[in-house]
């Protein structure tokens, strides 16, 4: 999808540099992606699938919640009220 999208949106990406690009290439792919595998994993071995599964809808509201104490960038109205759905 994201190189379609790149297609039709006009991306700046060579505007920024390489090292913003590897860094954010490392981090998205490396930590989060091969990190989140296994952190889930080894969650599933310790709880069970069931229950490792129940913590899936909360990651939207840590993320929310973590963005703004760690970046200072808040959420907007409606990513708020989304997140009380979430939880309800």
């Amino acid at each position: 999808m994201l190189p379609v999208l790149a297609l039709i949106v006009p991306v700046k990406i060579a505007a920024v540099g390489l090292g913003p690009v590897v860094l954010q290439a490392l981090y998205q792919g490396l930590l989060v992606g091969v990190g989140s595998v296994f952190l889930y994993a080894t969650a599933n071995q310790v709880l069970g699938a069931a229950r490792a599964t129940l913590f899936l809808p909360i990651v939207p509201a840590i993320t929310a919640v973590a963005s703004a104490v760690l970046i200072g960038e808040w959420p907007s109205l409606t990513e708020v009220l989304m997140t009380v759905a979430i939880r309800a």
